[in-house]
Parts: structure tokens; C-alpha cells; sequence
């Protein structure tokens, strides 16, 4: 049985393929969701699922103050805020501060996040010099770094250069960042002005870019209702056709693989002793 407690850093766009694997895991444990806006989605899905799970106050796990049990199997989730990804140093900085405060209260880290514009692209190397506990991220079953979380559904960052050479003026989306383009546009700094739904600005950025069509993931995961109906709303604004992926394209392998690794990092005893 697996014992120890994992330090999950969440990226509000992979939630349902987490959501996914705790769904699929008979094991005991005990789920830990650290309460803060950018959890919100993901603890209205687990509700939605019935996947039960502990809040945990915010103040009190960022001031050492909420103690987490440690005996066991424990999952903490911790989500980031989607604005993040406007600036990959700033991402690559938060990403690291978060682990390095983390790794006293956790055995293992999994990051859920994809290289994101390079900000995570020497994170293993990084965490073995600078943390007292193992960390992983999305791999394809190569072992390379997926690229983000398009390259989750599709397999690794290889299969989605391919994807992007034949449909050239697409944009891809996923269950999960169909039903947030509202937020993660709005915290782009590249697209200033789009509060109070005022899209001028993107999409004269889209129009620059020749974008015309929008492609449907249909990874499996997720309310398909809600996402299909957001990616609808989207295409709709912007004038944009929708496509579908054929199902064939896509494969849960780097989520199976990034689950079974962060617990295999558990088993191992790698991580710090408490």
C-alpha cells in the first residue's frame, strides 16, 4: 500500500485529468484541497463526481499552521491562478517558490503542468539540487516533458508539432480550457482591455494570426455539456468555426503515466522522513 503524503501543485486547466485519476485509484487516501479561487472549479467537479475531499484553509496551510496527518496515503492539492501563464519566468518563479515551501509538509511533489513557454523545462534538475523531495511532471511515454496540456490529451509535444502542421489557423481546446477562456484571456497582459467583455483586442490579436477555426479536444474528461456549450460561446464571439478531433488522436497515457509516477515516488520512500 502506498503511505505518505503528496504534494499535488495544480494547474486549473489539468484538473480533470486529475480529477480522472484520483476517480480511478480504489486505494485508499485521504484528499486534501487547499481552499482558494483558483481551486474552485475543482472542488465544485469533486463535489459534482462524488470524490471526497478535506478543505484545507489557505492562511492557515500557507502559514504552517494547518497540520496535515501523516500517516497514510494523503493527497494536497494546491491550485495556481491561470494568470500565471502571461509570463513564463513568472510562472517558473512562483512553480519554485511553491515547492520549496511545500516540501516540508509533503513526501512527493507532482507538478501538474506542462513545460508552459519553457518554464518548467530543467524543473527535475532544478528540484534534485534545491529540494529534500522527489518531484515529477507530464511526460509522453519517451520520457519528454509534455509541452502543455494539449500535448497531454495527444500523447507528448511531438504528436501535436504534427497536429499543427495539418490544421494550420487553429486554436485547440480542451474540456477544461474551453469552459476558463474567459479567465485566462482576461489575465493575459497581451490582451489588454478584455474586462467587462470587451474582446476588441483579441480579436484584432486573432485576426493578425489568421486564426478562423477552433478544434474540440474531446479527451473524455469533464462535463462535455459545460465545455461544449462554452466552446460554443467562444466561437461565437470571435466568428470562429468549430472542429472536432477524431478520438483516435487522443490517449490518457501521460495522465495514467504522471499518477502512477507520483505514487511510485511515494512507494520508493524517497521523500523526506517525518
Amino acid at each position: 500500500m502506498t503511505r505518505g503524503t503528496l504534494g499535488v501543485i495544480l494547474c486549473p486547466i489539468l484538473e480533470d485529468e486529475l480529477i480522472y485519476s484520483l476517480s480511478n485509484d480504489a486505494e485508499p487516501r485521504r484528499l486534501f484541497v487547499v481552499e482558494n479561487r483558483s481551486s474552485e472549479d475543482f472542488r465544485r467537479k469533486l463535489e459534482r463526481n462524488g470524490t471526497e475531499f478535506l478543505p484545507v484553509d489557505e492562511w492557515g496551510f500557507s502559514s504552517g499552521m494547518e497540520a496535515l496527518p501523516r500517516d497514510g496515503f494523503n493527497i494536497v492539492v494546491l491550485a495556481k491562478d491561470l494568470g500565471l501563464h502571461a509570463e513564463p519566468e513568472t510562472l517558473r518563479d512562483e512553480l519554485r517558490e511553491t515547492m520549496l515551501f511545500m516540501q516540508s509538509k509533503v513526501d512527493a511533489i507532482a507538478l501538474y503542468y506542462g513545460l508552459c513557454g519553457n518554464a518548467n523545462r530543467d524543473v527535475e534538475s532544478w528540484g534534485s539540487q534545491h529540494l529534500d523531495v522527489p518531484v515529477c511532471i507530464f511526460k509522453d511515454s519517451r520520457g519528454g516533458i509534455c509541452d502543455d496540456c494539449i500535448c497531454v490529451a495527444l500523447g507528448g509535444t511531438e504528436r501535436y508539432y504534427e497536429m499543427q502542421k495539418k490544421n494550420v489557423g487553429v486554436m485547440y481546446y480542451t474540456p477544461a480550457m474551453a469552459t476558463k477562456w474567459r479567465d485566462f484571456f482576461s489575465t493575459n497582459e497581451i490582451f489588454r482591455g478584455v474586462e467587462g467583455g470587451d474582446y476588441t483586442r483579441m480579436k484584432q490579436i486573432f485576426d493578425m494570426c489568421d486564426y478562423h477555426d477552433v478544434m474540440e479536444i474531446p479527451t473524455g474528461l469533464g462535463d462535455g455539456e459545460e465545455s461544449r456549450a462554452a466552446l460554443r460561446e467562444f466561437a461565437d464571439e470571435f466568428g470562429f468555426r468549430i472542429r472536432r478531433l477524431d478520438p483516435e488522436y487522443l490517449t490518457l497515457e501521460p495522465t495514467d503515466l504522471m499518477y502512477a509516477s507520483s505514487k511510485a515516488m511515494l512507494d520508493r520512500g524517497r521523500g523526506r522522513s517525518h
